[in-house]
């Protein structure tokens, strides 16, 4: 019997392939197509959904397409804060990359703030030492530096 794109086998090796796909264009189809599919059989909210559409954000932000892919950032945040909680790991991971899409459409003053935030509420939920802490320190590192706040980053 074939597996449709309902099938949770078949969604997850849609997304290896999509992350094995050198081409950004290939892999913003694939991830397009896969996140409709799971919308459709797991709903908006899933873990699994909210995941994909992750993915797809970063697919978007590769291909150079900040604006669409800050915009998918912000929606996914969004739910993912209201279904994991605001201080869950991946909720804190979507916010930095967020940050860093709004820093590369030009909006870096908010990014800034952006990132300062979640550091700051990284140390306290994660703790200091913590490679995602430190990954979003990176974060606002580079963006300090491309505003020219050297001695800050």
């Amino acid at each position: 019997r074939r597996r449709g794109m309902e099938n949770m086998a078949t969604l997850a090796a849609a997304r290896q392939l999509a992350r094995a796909t050198s081409s950004p264009s290939d892999r913003e189809a694939l991830l397009q197509e896969t996140v409709a599919a799971a919308t459709a059989v797991l709903g908006h909210e899933h873990k699994e959904t909210l995941s994909l559409q992750y993915d797809l954000a970063f697919a978007m932000r590769d291909a150079g397409c900040y604006k669409e892919a800050a915009a998918l950032f912000e929606s996914t945040l969004e739910t993912m804060r209201k279904v994991l909680s605001p201080s869950h790991r991946d909720t804190l991971r979507c916010t930095a990359a967020l940050g860093l899409a709004l820093h590369l459409q030009g909006d870096s003053e908010l990014a800034q703030a952006m990132l300062e935030k979640l550091v700051g509420d990284a140390v306290l939920v994660l703790g200091a030492d913590d490679a995602d802490t430190l990954g979003f320190q990176s974060s606002l590192g580079h963006v300090l530096l491309n505003l020219g706040c050297t001695e800050k980053a």
